[in-house]
């Protein structure tokens, strides 16, 4: 879910640059910034990390030992890119 994921796989599985796509991703820039919005606060309190620090970037933040309401934002966030890759995958518009 995470850069540094992607670098551990290219690492250990000789994946070229540009094989590995980030769930995150699939959110569509817009839903991106709505989101960031909504989880600045938890993701503030939580990992000391401001909107913009991930507004542009297509990690999906790792909730661990973090309050249940940032589990739920995670969880949000995993859906709502698994169904717009559900989509880009089946070749809906």
């Amino acid at each position: 879910m995470t850069g540094d994921q992607s670098a551990v796989l290219g690492a250990h599985f000789s994946v070229a640059p540009g094989q590995v796509h980030h769930l995150g991703t699939y959110a569509p820039r817009g839903a991106r910034i709505a989101q960031a919005a909504r989880l600045a606060p938890l993701w503030e309190e939580n990992f000391g990390l401001h909107a913009h620090d991930f507004v542009e970037e297509t990690d999906i933040l790792d909730p661990f030992g973090a309050s249940f309401e940032a589990y739920e934002a995670c969880a949000a966030q995993i859906r709502r890119c698994v169904f717009e890759l559900a989509r880009v995958v089946s070749g809906l518009k």
